[in-house]
């Protein structure tokens, strides 16, 4: 899962904190060490030369050529420079956490770039709807997943009576696991993965003085809405980039999306105009309310 602004700050600030303390272990190693020594394993501090890259190669093999060179500085005190060995290990990960802060800092602006363009207003409009829609279809299914549990035990039981035999393990016994499985699959059917991880369901022994009986009860739960907010929010945008580079691919740059029309039933259909040509979009809803109304399917026509 890509990491939102916060965490991505979050990583940058560690990250120049981690440079901080490299540069650090370089001024200790280098100390003594001669300008023509401290020249063969800088070049390891830049991203050019991490591992992997043509550069670091062509470097290596200077320095493996270098390293065994007795005119280098020695000290025997491990705790203070100079240490030629130490200074190419320390180069070696300035150049690692500086290629992982300019990742970090790329996927940062990134956000702020989409952040700050102006979006298509109809597209970002119906992926709000979109968004708000699915925010209320997981709070609903949360419902149905709570009641559900609860009365669990009784249709367990139910299903068992009447099913049991039809399951039969290696050794011609009923394989009660096998039926329960069964059981939870279409008991279960209409209640999304996502709704199961976001909802905590309290429960209560029937008789908190015997324990023993592990009878219990579904007295409450609760959705983690502040993550589905997140989730949702982090998918509308997924979804808005991927309508856009799909319908760029056939149109070029968009230049016209003021046919795009959102339909009474809530579907996104029009005529889209770049400045390589013309495409037809339409979505199509993937069901009904009570059986996962958050997916769809837009299709794009090119048009000649």
């Amino acid at each position: 899962m890509a990491m939102d602004r916060n965490e991505l700050l979050r990583r940058i600030e560690k990250k120049q904190k981690d440079i901080e303390k490299i540069n650090k272990r370089i001024i200790k190693w280098s100390t003594g060490l001669r300008p023509q020594d401290i020249e063969v394993v800088k070049p390891f501090g830049e991203i050019d030369y991490i591992y992997g890259t043509p550069k670091y190669k062509q470097q290596y093999e200077l320095y493996k050529q270098y390293k065994d060179n007795p005119d280098i500085p020695k000290n025997k005190d491990w705790t203070k420079g100079p240490d030629f060995y130490e200074l190419y290990s320390a180069y070696r990960d300035l150049g690692d956490n500086k290629a992982t802060l300019q990742k970090y800092q790329v996927a940062l602006d990134k956000i702020d770039n989409f952040e700050r363009e102006e979006k298509i207003e109809v597209i970002w409009k119906f992926l709000t709807e979109w968004e708000n829609m699915a925010y209320n279809w997981y709070l609903v299914n949360a419902e149905k997943y709570f009641n559900l549990k609860k009365n669990y035990s009784e249709e367990w039981q139910e299903y068992k009576k009447e099913n049991l035999d039809k399951y039969i393990d290696w050794q011609g016994r009923p394989d009660a696991y096998r039926c329960q499985l069964a059981f939870e699959r279409k008991y279960f059917i209409e209640i999304d993965k996502l709704t199961m991880d976001l909802t905590t369901i309290k429960k209560e022994y029937v008789d908190e003085n015997d324990i023993t009986n592990h009878k219990m009860k579904y007295v409450s739960y609760k959705v983690d809405e502040p993550r589905l907010a997140k989730i949702l929010k982090d998918e509308k945008q997924r979804k808005y980039e991927d309508l856009v580079n799909r319908v760029t691919q056939v149109t070029g740059i968009i230049t016209d999306a003021s046919n795009l029309k959102i339909d009474a039933k809530g579907n996104l259909n029009g005529i889209i105009i770049g400045d390589k040509g013309k495409a037809k979009l339409e979505t199509i809803g993937a069901g009904g309310y009570n059986i996962m109304i958050f997916h769809w399917r837009t299709l794009i026509h090119p048009i000649k």
